[in-house]
């Protein structure tokens, strides 16, 4: 489906590389390097893991790392931009990386208290768990999401709607 299709009642703005004419790389763009997305994305992940295991929802948002957990086009740390949809088909391409991605949207979620799968609030909530107040860490998932046409898009931003 295209993205414009998939869009939900909120309209999102272009990616960046659209008001270049194309969504392709331009010529002076090398490859993306998938490394420094995946190094930083296992470690963040094995250190949710902990956090979650021991009921520490609220130490999850303490962090920084909405830039390689959740790629934009125009984030704050451009080394973790995507710039196209070469980079994306790229990412998404590394089985690794596109499973750590699910993972990651699903444990940042929880932690908030929302159930993505099921695209429903976690009831009773578990230890730490609840709305943080992050809307800009919120806005940057759901633009991640829908940039890579994920499926967990409409879940996300059904929260980010209930919020």
């Amino acid at each position: 489906p295209s993205r414009g299709a998939r869009m939900a009642p909120v309209q999102l703005r272009p990616p960046k590389w659209e008001k270049h004419g194309s969504g392709h790389a331009q010529p002076s763009f090398r490859p993306l390097n998938l490394e420094p997305f995946k190094r930083q994305q296992q470690r963040q992940l094995a250190e949710w893991r902990g956090f979650a295991s021991d009921g520490q929802w609220r130490e999850l948002h303490n962090g920084h790392f909405d830039w390689w957990m959740f790629p934009i086009d125009d984030g704050s740390q451009p080394q973790y931009n995507v710039r196209c949809e070469a980079d994306i088909a790229h990412l998404l391409a590394d089985a690794e990386w596109a499973g750590g991605y699910a993972e990651g949207v699903r444990t940042c979620v929880r932690a908030w208290g929302w159930d993505a799968d099921k695209g429903v609030r976690i009831e009773p909530l578990q230890g730490e768990m609840g709305w943080t107040g992050w809307d800009v860490r919120l806005a940057k998932i759901v633009r991640s999401l829908w940039l890579f046409q994920h499926p967990l898009f409409d879940s996300i931003q059904a929260y980010e709607h209930s919020v």
